[in-house]
């Protein structure tokens, strides 16, 4: 329970950091999305074979999302930082810095995801290769990937397909919006 009040006040100074950040680059050439991100959804497990079924996967990251603002659509670059549950027991710890192409309104971005973490007292090592589809200033997103880890020497795999919502895309839209009637 403790790591998970530091992971929450670490997301937090985060948040509050990306926040000012966003409105301090307002004029610049890039734009900054704050990314405070929850996402839910099946993981499925597809080996080792007595493990072949579906659990709850759950999310949770913040991050940015740092694109430029002078063309209609660019590179996208999102690092995040974050905590992953698998209802088969996992808890880690997730790092990615997504790369692709967009606009806030759309973009798609190839994350791939360092997995550090426990199972049973186990450490668990792993890594997850998606795409991530993100719409209107990352209010929401779906992920598809493939996520591999190893638990005492043996591979666990899954598919993912998250559904996530990022609440700080209103503050992006807000500050734009703002900027615009300008």
């Amino acid at each position: 329970m403790r790591e998970m009040r530091r992971l929450f006040a670490l997301a937090g100074t985060l948040t509050a950091a990306l926040v000012v950040t966003t409105e301090a680059h307002a004029d610049d050439d890039w734009a900054f999305l704050p990314v405070f991100r929850i996402a839910l959804g099946p993981a499925i497990h597809v080996a080792p074979e007595r493990e072949k079924h579906v659990e709850l996967g759950l999310d949770l990251t913040a991050g940015f999302a740092a694109m430029p603002t002078e063309s209609f659509a660019g590179p996208i670059v999102n690092p995040e930082l974050g905590y992953s549950f698998d209802s088969l027991g996992i808890h880690a710890f997730n790092l990615t810095c997504g790369v692709g192409f967009g606009t806030p309104l759309a973009a798609l971005l190839y994350h791939p995801r360092l997995i550090v973490g426990t199972l049973d007292g186990e450490a668990a090592v792993g890594m997850r290769n998606s795409l991530t589809f993100h719409a209107l200033a990352d209010l929401g997103s779906i992920e598809i990937g493939h996520q591999f880890v190893s638990i005492d020497g043996e591979l666990h795999h899954d598919i993912r397909v998250m559904f996530g919502v990022n609440p700080l895309g209103f503050v992006y839209i807000v500050s734009a919006a703002t900027d615009f009637l300008r």
